[in-house]
Order: C-alpha cells, then sequence, then structure tokens
C-alpha cells in the first residue's frame, strides 16, 4: 500500500522502509554515535520522511526545524543541539551552509551539486542497506522539537520513543483513521502536528499521507 503520495510517485511502506533503512545506515556510517543529533531542514519532501524515520530506527535523534530561517538562527539550533549532522536541501541552503562554517557536524545537501565541505544526500543515505533497529527503549529520546522562540531563544523539547508512541495512538483512536483513509499533509513536517500526525499516526493507522511537495504556496 502506498504510505507518501507526492506530485511525482507514490511511495509504498516496503519502499520507504527501505529508503528509511539507507538513510538511517548512511548516517551511522558517518561515525554518528546513538543519541546523537540529526538537525532536518528541508522542505516537505520525501527525504525529509526517510531521514525522519532512518535516524530514530538507528537510534540517533532526528531534530525537525523549520524553514525560512536565519543564519543565526539554524547555527544557535546545531550549537544548541549539538548536532552531529545537518540535511537540508536547496529551500534552506542559502542559511543553512553559511550558518555552519567553523561547526564541525556533517552537512548533507539534497542536491546533485554540493558547494565544498558539503556532502550529496543521495551519496551518503541513498545506497541501498539493511539497518537493525537500535536497542532504544521507551525512556530514550526519540526526537526534539524547538519551540518557536518567541520570548527568547528556542528551546528544544525532548521526546521519548513512549511519548512519540502514545501520543499516535491516542490520535489514532480519536480520528479512528483506517488503512484505506488518506490525510494531507497541510502543515509543514517541522511541525509537531505533522510530525506526530502526518508520519507517525498515519504509520500506525497503515493509511496515505498525501505531501505537497515544497508546497509554500498551498499554505500561504
Amino acid at each position: 500500500r502506498p504510505y507518501l503520495r507526492t506530485r511525482g510517485r507514490n511511495w509504498t511502506y516496503e519502499e520507504v522502509s527501505a529508503s528509511a533503512d539507507a538513510a538511517g545506515a548512511g548516517l551511522l556510517e558517518l561515525g554518528l554515535g546513538r543519541g546523537e543529533r540529526i538537525i532536518i531542514a528541508t522542505s516537505d519532501r520525501p527525504e525529509f520522511v526517510f531521514t525522519f524515520w532512518g535516524a530514530i530506527k538507528a537510534g540517533l535523534v532526528p531534530v525537525p526545524v523549520a524553514q525560512g530561517l536565519s543564519v543565526d538562527d539554524y547555527r544557535f539550533m546545531v550549537t544548541d543541539s549539538e548536532a552531529g549532522a545537518v540535511v537540508c536541501d536547496s529551500a534552506t541552503a542559502r542559511a543553512v551552509v553559511p550558518s555552519m562554517k567553523g561547526m564541525q557536524a556533517h552537512v548533507l545537501l539534497i542536491n546533485d551539486h554540493t558547494p565544498p565541505g558539503v556532502r550529496s544526500w543521495a551519496e551518503v543515505c541513498g545506497a541501498p542497506s539493511t539497518l537493525a533497529p537500535a536497542p532504544t527503549t521507551r525512556e530514550d529520546i526519540a526526537l526534539w522539537l524547538y519551540t518557536s522562540g518567541t520570548t527568547g531563544f528556542p528551546k528544544g523539547v525532548m521526546i521519548s520513543h513512549g511519548a512519540l508512541i502514545s501520543t499516535a495512538r491516542n490520535f489514532l483512536q480519536a480520528e479512528r483513521l483506517h488503512e484505506s483513509d488518506e490525510i494531507m499533509a497541510y502543515l509543514p513536517m517541522a511541525w509537531i502536528g505533522d510530525s506526530f500526525f502526518s508520519m507517525a499516526v498515519a504509520f500506525l493507522s497503515g493509511c496515505t499521507v498525501n505531501c505537497p511537495e515544497d508546497a509554500s504556496t498551498v499554505r500561504h
């Protein structure tokens, strides 16, 4: 069954699972250790989903962040989270790449052409690989989400594996979704609503997520 539907194609659950394995294995090959944070600063796209699930399965901690932030914003979040890698695309690279000057984190760009010091996401995370689930527990941290920072610097909120699953199950029970249903990812995937609803809840229910890639024009 399709899990992810974009303007270009449908991605089945099996394909998303395989792509997540490839992404998680590639991140581990960079030398990243269990619990290390991975900033995901991209538009809504399949690679966002692959990196998100791949990192979690590998025992890493995805940190989805919003588009449209400044160089200083991205630099703060990378420094604050002590991220080991940052994934960006053409929608965010103009701010992300300069923010990484002098930083030790790996920068992966979803693009065929990468500037010096930046690696291709496809080169690192696109090779078919098998990935055994990391031995994480319900108490281990599954992901970080940053607050908006309206009253000061953004604050990283740490969400455990147990909280992620319990919240997704509560959503599923309330919405009564079935595998024949389809949902629209109308909010940015970096936001709490879509991180839970369009990905975790959909995955538990077996339904299909419609993701208009780089749909900023739709949202405005």
